[in-house]
């Protein structure tokens, strides 16, 4: 039975992956098989907590961006910081900080 979070999880998770230019293989890597990641990203299987932390590890994202697709909180401007990081070649957590807060409004 699948957890009905499962499947924004793995839309989310692909997003990010295809976003990053990466394929399923690629993301796998030695410790996970592209089916597993394939039955994922399909809403099929729920990931353990270490299951995502690797795949936080293999995209270079934080386990709290993880945390944020898995919740259905992952932010729309991601995709752009994910760019921003990538055209200069920076880990995303160099150039922005999650904790952060934003401004009030005046």
């Amino acid at each position: 039975m699948t957890d009905h979070h499962t499947g924004d999880l793995g839309e989310r998770l692909r997003a990010v992956r295809v976003d990053r230019r990466i394929s399923q293989t690629e993301l796998a890597g030695s410790e996970l098989s592209p089916s597993y990641l394939s039955l994922i990203e399909s809403g099929k299987r729920t990931p353990s907590d270490a299951v995502l932390q690797r795949l936080a590890d293999r995209l270079d994202v934080s386990r709290q961006t993880i945390n944020a697709i898995e919740t259905g909180r992952y932010d729309p401007s991601l995709p752009l910081a994910f760019k921003i990081a990538a055209v200069l070649e920076l880990p995303i957590e160099s150039l922005f900080s999650p904790d952060e807060p934003n401004p009030a409004p005046e």
